[in-house]
């Protein structure tokens, strides 16, 4: 498989867009492949897209950094979609969205298996979502197998965080994962309207909310939160 970075810091791949890979148009398909110790200065440790991102099997993150998106940003109307195959994102870090960092139309709603393990972030440990005109929904269900465990963020959003964009949450298990952030939301941290349902939640951390923090119009039905 292939491999982006070689896990020196000294001879990482770096650039201000995408450390390792940018895409402004067009279909990228990425498998067996690991990016590791990639860096950017603004957008994207290892991968920057305002284009179509498809990941195949066994694809890693790991020790990429950047201010936004530690691992991958996608921007304008890029979207990233994923196999049946795990993609796992580990120790990444940013500012915002340790591993994904998704802005500006852009949608990560087609990725459907992923493991968040250990990133952080100042806000969103592992993932940091702005929507464009409140129009956009997250959608976190039981058909996406994502796992979050050991996620960071120093103030808001252990794991997930939302700005601008309604996030639905649906038959999601988040229990003993001990996901955690120094201000508002182990877990979720949510700008937008939020509905939770059927989900479950334990082990999360937080000052304000240990598992989620609402700054917008909240539902929950039929979800168990306990042990936060």
């Amino acid at each position: 498989g292939a491999k982006f970075g070689n896990g020196s810091p000294s001879a990482q791949n770096s650039a201000p867009y995408g450390g390792a890979i940018s895409i402004k148009t067009g279909l990228l398909n990425i498998s067996n492949s690991d990016f590791t110790v990639n860096s950017a200065d603004l957008y994207g440790g290892a991968i920057y897209s305002t284009g179509t991102l498809s990941f195949g099997d066994g694809v890693t993150f790991s020790g990429n950094t950047a201010v936004n998106g530690g691992a991958v940003c996608i921007s304008e109307d890029g979207t990233i979609s994923g196999s049946s195959s795990p993609i796992t994102f580990s120790r990444n870090s940013a500012t915002y969205g340790g591993a994904v960092y998704s802005v500006s139309g852009s949608s990560i709603n087609l990725l459907t298996y992923a493991d968040f393990l250990n990133n952080s972030a100042a806000y969103g440990g592992a993932i940091f979502i702005a929507g464009e005109h409140s129009q956009s929904t997250f959608v976190l269900d039981s058909t996406r197998h994502y796992s979050f465990s050991g996620n960071t963020a120093l103030s808001d959003g252990g794991a997930v965080y939302t700005m601008n964009a309604d996030i639905l949450v649906d038959g999601l298990d988040v229990n003993g994962a001990s996901n955690s952030a120094g201000e508002g939301g182990g877990f979720l941290r949510s700008g937008g309207n939020i509905i939770i349902r059927a989900s479950s939640f334990s082990g999360q951390r937080a000052k304000f909310g240990g598992a989620v923090y609402s700054v917008g119009d909240a539902t929950i039905t039929n979800s168990d939160f306990s042990g936060n």
